[in-house]
């Protein structure tokens, strides 16, 4: 889908890939607040879009609790370059089907394109649930933070 590849990027800490992100909308980026948790005021965090671009990015807000099933980060991009376009988001609880997404896979470096089924939930709670998902590349390390394109739903 080419709106998920203009708009999926690798973070990266002082140079390491620690992740994805994508738009939201305008500058703004959500990632996985697990990525952030040991980052310290020192530390360069910056974006590399699929067509090799690349911006500094500013560290809004992440939360990370793995208790409570939270884990986000919201970043913003010094430079979007004209990169306005997020990506359709949406909250169902009773959603199944087929997913596509785009990471850095650790055994395929780079861009990686994952792909599997949505097969239903984790409920913690009414207000906390997880999607639960079965795929091939969506478990490998350097997925964190990629978004969960669902087909059924046309959206993240």
């Amino acid at each position: 889908m080419k709106q998920m590849e203009e708009s999926v990027c690798k973070i990266s800490i002082d140079k390491k890939v620690c992740g994805m992100a994508f738009i939201v909308s305008g500058n703004f980026l959500l990632s996985a607040g697990h990525s952030f948790v040991n980052l310290n005021s020192n530390q360069l965090i910056t974006a590399e879009f699929l067509d090799g671009t690349q911006t500094s990015l500013n560290l809004l807000h992440y939360r990370y609790d793995k208790n409570h099933l939270i884990d986000y980060a919201i970043l913003n991009m010094e430079n979007n370059f004209g990169k306005n376009k997020g990506l359709p988001m949406a909250f169902p609880k009773n959603i199944t089907g087929k997913f596509i997404g785009l990471g850095n896979g650790k055994i395929l470096p780079g861009f990686s394109n994952s792909q599997g089924e949505i097969i239903g939930l984790y409920l913690k709670s009414e207000d906390e649930f997880m999607i639960k998902l079965s795929s091939k590349e969506q478990g490998q390390e350097g997925f964190s933070g990629a978004p969960i394109f669902s087909i059924s739903c046309g959206a993240v």
